[in-house]
């Protein structure tokens, strides 16, 4: 592989890590930022966790959550669960989240943005999943690091 092949593959590996942080942290600020939004009683219309198997074969789990809520006279349909919550391949740590939202079954706490109702979320605040996803990333970057510094040294 030339050089220049090499250089584009870690200028892509680097930029997938570094895109990885900066979506884990903006998840965990609006988290953060969301536990002071208002706050209204919702119902869950449907929940669940779907399942499929990727191309490497690995299980992916992603929780799914629907409901409706009203603000100020208006209905409006929401589906995030928390800000970062994503398909993961740790069912529990899916499965968790959705536990931990609907612990009211089938009513719903949803903290919504008052400037825009339809920006909404039931878990807010600090979560296992921002940890796991900022983890995750920043693993991804050392790696990075640890080819770059590999190749420098001409070990790689």
């Amino acid at each position: 592989m030339s050089k220049e092949v090499e250089d584009i593959f870690i200028l892509l590996f680097w930029g997938i890590g570094i895109g990885g942080v900066v979506h884990g942290v903006w998840a965990l600020l609006m988290s953060v930022s969301s536990s002071s939004w208002p706050t209204v009683i919702g119902e869950i219309v449907s929940s669940g966790i779907d399942s499929e198997r990727d191309s490497e074969g690995t299980w992916m789990y992603e929780a799914r959550m629907k409901y409706k809520y009203k603000v100020r006279g208006k209905t409006y349909t929401g589906k995030r669960i928390g800000f970062g919550l994503q398909a993961d391949s740790t069912r529990w740590l899916v499965s968790s989240a959705l536990k931990k939202a609907s612990r009211i079954q089938p009513k719903v706490k949803i903290r919504y943005r008052s400037s825009n109702p339809n920006s909404c979320t039931v878990l807010t605040g600090l979560q296992v999943f921002h940890f796991s996803n900022l983890a995750f990333f920043t693993a991804w970057l050392w790696v990075c690091e640890m080819a770059l510094t590999s190749r420098a040294s001409g070990t790689f």
